[in-house]
């Protein structure tokens, strides 16, 4: 008897949890069917609430391409339409809610707006500007909520994650056999300036925007440096096409002398940010491809940035 009692204890108890574990999916089961049957009442009412970006699922956006030091905006698209035949005949009035991480100003264009009859869509600005400067691979995250207020009731949102995308310099050789020359190309995806020589209220390794930079005096400008690129190359296989208007921003320069005349084996110069630059050698031997990455394991021409 007293077995028994305890196998039916143990069942209630077994019970008992299988029905705390159900919860949570009920929950969210009865969550869906309640969206689904407001949906079908909204709609047969004419009444659309709709986004390019948020929705009832509150979907998760990454967003790479943020420089981590200046502002990022992002526009969200709000429309009354559930498809180009089908329009909301109604002014919808609605508001907009966020919430964002530390070491950012998050800020909205308006946080209220109307979707006119009329035309059928609004929209809204984001803005995030960082209070501090965030390195490559970094992140922040945000998120928006939009709500109708008038005629009906609806809420749709999303979350957005903000990431510092890949930065850096970087380089390649481009040539093949026969050809006359290899080309060097460089891209510099650095969206900032460091400063070299204190000025105004900067101060030396100071990091400031392409905007910041834009507005400075030339003589300022050349204070600042996003990158600084180092080439050494042997006269003796590879000679540098002295016509390229690279030669107009060099820094510094070395020189070999080989049979009593001297050629350029080494330069320095600048490159702006988010831009790229390409350098013609032209080649002592026709039948080799200097190709790199991918062709050599070795680069014909040495290259250093800081």
């Amino acid at each position: 008897m007293k077995k028994i009692k305890n196998k039916l204890q143990n069942k209630k108890v077994l019970l008992f949890f299988i029905l705390l574990l159900s919860i949570p999916l009920l929950s969210t089961f009865a969550r869906y069917v309640a969206m689904v049957i407001n949906n079908y009442y909204l709609e047969a009412k004419h009444f659309y609430f709709n986004s390019d970006k948020l929705s009832e699922n509150h979907p998760t956006y990454q967003i790479n391409n943020w420089t981590g030091l200046d502002s990022i905006d992002f526009v969200i698209n709000l429309d009354s339409k559930k498809n180009e035949l089908q329009l909301a005949d109604m002014d919808i009035t609605y508001e907009i809610e966020f919430n964002c991480e530390e070491d950012v100003i998050c800020s909205l264009s308006k946080n209220e707006g109307t979707i006119y009859s009329a035309t059928n869509t609004d929209s809204f600005t984001v803005t995030m500007t960082p209070t501090r400067i965030f390195d490559e691979g970094e992140s922040t995250t945000i998120n928006i909520i939009a709500k109708s207020t008038s005629p009906y009731e609806k809420q749709i949102g999303a979350r957005f994650i903000v990431s510092v995308g890949k930065q850096g310099v970087t380089y390649e050789i481009t040539d093949e056999v026969g050809s006359p020359y290899l080309m060097l190309n460089i891209t510099n995806a650095l969206t900032q300036y460091t400063v070299n020589e204190a000025f105004d209220s900067y101060e030396v390794n100071q990091k400031i925007s392409e905007n910041v930079y834009k507005e400075l005096s030339v003589e300022n400008k050349a204070k600042c440096t996003s990158a600084l690129i180092q080439l050494e190359f042997n006269p003796n296989i590879v000679l540098l096409d002295t016509t390229n208007t690279i030669l107009k921003s060099v820094i510094r320069q070395t020189t070999a002398t080989i049979d009593n005349a001297e050629y350029l084996n080494g330069i320095s110069f600048k490159i702006d940010s988010s831009s790229s630059v390409a350098i013609r050698f032209y080649k002592k031997d026709k039948s080799q491809n200097y190709t790199y990455p991918g062709g050599n394991s070795d680069s014909t021409i040495i290259f250093n940035v800081s």
